[in-house]
């Protein structure tokens, strides 16, 4: 099976000729032999992507140019979902505070949405992450599990899977949701507070008050964050 790597790499080897081009000189620039190359130019015009033009050799069709512009295009996102990885995964207060404003961003977002699209099982749910977190808590526990998945239903409930997906990269990875529960752990008793507000707001489908309980909530996680920053 021809590799597609291999392809990309031949058909830009065939643009920067900027012109008809065969297997005879395209083979200088790349590890694979004369013939390989032959097969792949035969395999590249048979699906479109390349056209013959007289004895000269091959140049790229519009299909073979657009094929390569949308590779172009997906290799970029996939650079921009790696360098989101390693700034998740890099547990730097920095780091912390910049994943704590995009959390401000989007989780009053998510908590207004579940205000108006969340229904009796949602909030059923909701209630009781909301309880389990207080009851470890109250056991002496700093509730990490609880906390992130009450967080993470809220986003789930909205149907939003890209916003849920992002959520999960930025709290799980490496997990950083410890080291926010860790910030905050002489103030049980606000977080508990905190989440009672949101759920309150989302059950009587408020949006607007759970979008402003959820800020405040982060915005206290954030102050927790840089004192326990100043601490070190």
């Amino acid at each position: 099976m021809t590799d597609k790597n291999d392809l990309i790499l031949l058909m830009k080897e065939i643009v920067k000729a900027a012109g008809p081009v065969g297997a005879s000189s395209l083979y200088h620039n790349l590890s694979s032999s004369q013939a390989t190359i032959g097969r792949q130019l035969v395999y590249l015009e048979n699906i479109g992507y390349l056209k013959k033009v007289s004895n000269k050799g091959r140049v790229l069709t519009p299909e073979g140019s657009n094929f390569l512009r949308l590779e172009d295009i997906n290799y970029s996102k996939s650079e921009l979902a790696k360098e989101l990885v390693n700034l998740s995964i890099d547990q730097g207060d920095d780091t912390l505070l910049e994943i704590l404003r995009i959390r401000e961003l989007l989780e009053p977002y998510a908590a207004a949405g579940a205000a108006e699209r969340a229904n009796e099982r949602d909030i059923y749910n909701l209630e009781n992450l909301a309880f389990a977190h207080r009851y470890t808590l109250s056991q002496g526990l700093v509730g990490n599990e609880e906390n992130l998945n009450f967080h993470l239903e809220i986003a789930r409930i909205n149907n939003n899977h890209t916003l849920l997906k992002t959520l999960e990269l930025l709290l799980t990875a490496h997990e950083a949701y410890v080291e926010f529960s860790k910030a905050g752990e002489a103030k049980h008793e606000l977080q508990i507070t905190h989440h009672f507000r949101i759920l309150n707001a989302i059950r009587e489908r408020d949006a607007c008050g759970a979008r402003n309980a959820m800020l405040e909530h982060l915005e206290h996680v954030t102050k927790d964050v840089e004192q326990s920053h100043h601490r070190r």
